[in-house]
């Protein structure tokens, strides 16, 4: 698959609907983990910079599109982007957007991610 179908895949209504009915975080990764388009984008980004910044360009332009008080629209796709590119060791070049996420609270798996994210880099750094 394409780098350009699987973002029009994982930006699609049909995926935010597959991991919409999830009710815990635990539950989000688990099925993130285990899906196929996730999956194949894991291994597009694996060592491939060019397709690590095409993930964190589609994160930079989806975080502003939401309403104040109300839960992102494209909080699971956030989510499966920045879970990709943590499992693709691609996550380093994301400090920024990591960062900006886990303030949101307008973004709920992808703010959780980010956040554990922030706390396993921190642990690292000790």
């Amino acid at each position: 698959m394409t780098m350009s179908e699987l973002i029009n895949q994982i930006e699609s209504i049909q995926f935010e609907i597959r991991f919409s009915v999830l009710s815990g975080f635990k539950s989000v990764l688990s099925a993130m983990e285990i899906d196929e388009t996730v999956g194949s984008l894991i291994q597009s980004l694996d060592g491939n910079a060019a397709n690590q910044r095409t993930i964190l360009e589609r994160i930079q332009a989806l975080i502003p599109d939401y309403k104040s008080g109300y839960m992102h629209p494209h909080d699971i796709t956030v989510t499966a982007y920045l879970f990709a590119l943590d499992k693709a060791n691609g996550i380093e070049t994301l400090n920024d957007v990591v960062d900006k996420i886990a303030e949101l609270s307008e973004f709920w798996w992808a703010r959780k991610l980010a956040q554990q994210l922030q706390q396993t880099e921190m642990q690292q750094n000790e």
